[in-house]
């Protein structure tokens, strides 16, 4: 879902937001509306008052929803089926992530340069590491069902950004269930159970299910920064103080809050079929550079892989699609 308009090319840590020990007023992250292939996708990281949360540089909602362009007509098929927009994205590159996709609905088919040609469907898990350089496209496989999710990627630390890049995927992830609500452990771990998923920083992603209505309570790391971001339905959140009202944030769908660092809980309250992200890790305490697709540590080094990707150049190898390569965008500095 990624080769959208970009936002600004440096990331990093926002300097007023969980840099101490106590915990700061909840933020709410609003999130910038792009069209991918008449796709609605909602991005609520990075965003200009919050670049990351721990290493979780970019994360990119969609909810099957069409933009207003996207052309209806195509959407109806000859007997009358209805379909579903389009998510097919084209080969294109990464440096420097690993990134995690997860759905909610529909099948994607992913191929990549490592060789790899693997479908991913809501309850598993696709990892792809880029390190030094790889390239991958995404199939929709079937457009009378719409795809829903999530596409995250998480900064690799400098120790391992310039490796070799792999895939995995996860055909089942541990369950943890707590009162009314079913917790999938995609990255990291929760409670007694961790995710088979290997990245190169620490981090936690949890897919938080409302099976019943109610609400629960998370014990989180006091060193960890943390978001929550909302898939479907909506939630009501509530921390220790400081807390800005008894009756808690509400949080739509495809928007999140960043609860910042210091908290030790937080307290979900969500209607059945609701189901939100909490995202969480160390801060990061490096600057990123981000442009496009690729995650660097300077401008140069971004610069240079966007040149060898529309150069051709053997570092990111080739992909098997059909789908039409996209060339990378200018450099939006001089």
């Amino acid at each position: 879902m990624s080769p959208s308009p970009s936002d600004p090319p440096t990331a990093g840590p926002h300097p007023g937001v969980g840099v101490g020990s106590a915990p700061h007023l909840p933020v709410a992250l609003s999130p910038r509306v792009s069209d991918v292939g008449g796709v609605k996708v909602h991005r609520v990281l990075p965003r200009a008052r919050r670049r990351t949360i721990g290493a979780w540089c970019f994360a990119d909602l969609f909810d099957g929803a069409a933009t207003p362009a996207a052309d209806a007509s195509a959407m109806v098929t000859a007997d009358g089926a209805v379909l579903s927009p389009s998510v097919d994205v084209g080969p294109h590159p990464h440096t420097g992530i690993h990134t995690v996709t997860w759905l909610t609905s529909g099948a994607l088919r992913h191929t990549d340069s490592v060789g790899s040609d693997q479908v991913v469907r809501p309850g598993e898990l696709n990892v792809m590491t880029a390190g030094w350089g790889v390239a991958h496209a995404e199939h929709h496989l079937d457009h009378t069902v719409a795809v829903a999710g999530a596409q995250l990627w998480l900064a690799q630390p400098d120790a391992t950004r310039n490796g070799d890049p792999r895939f995995d995927h996860h055909a089942d992830l541990p369950v943890v269930d707590h009162g009314p609500f079913r917790t999938t452990v995609i990255v990291g771990a929760h409670d007694t159970e961790r995710s088979p998923a290997v990245v190169d920083t620490p981090a936690v992603a949890l897919a938080v299910t409302a099976t019943d209505d109610g609400s629960g309570t998370f014990t989180l790391d006091a060193s960890n920064e943390y978001c929550i971001v909302v898939l479907a339905g909506e939630m009501v959140v509530h921390g220790e103080p400081p807390w800005p009202t008894d009756d808690g944030v509400v949080v739509a769908a495809t928007t999140g809050v960043d609860l910042g660092k210091g908290r030790t809980r937080v307290t979900l309250h969500a209607t059945v079929g609701s189901t939100a992200l909490v995202l969480g890790g160390p801060p990061l305490g490096e600057e990123l550079v981000m442009f496009w697709t690729f995650v660097a540590r300077t401008r140069s080094e971004a610069a240079t892989a966007a040149a060898q990707w529309n150069a051709g150049d053997p570092r990111f190898g080739a992909v098997a699609s059909p789908l039409e390569r996209i060339a990378a965008p200018p450099v939006p500095w001089s």
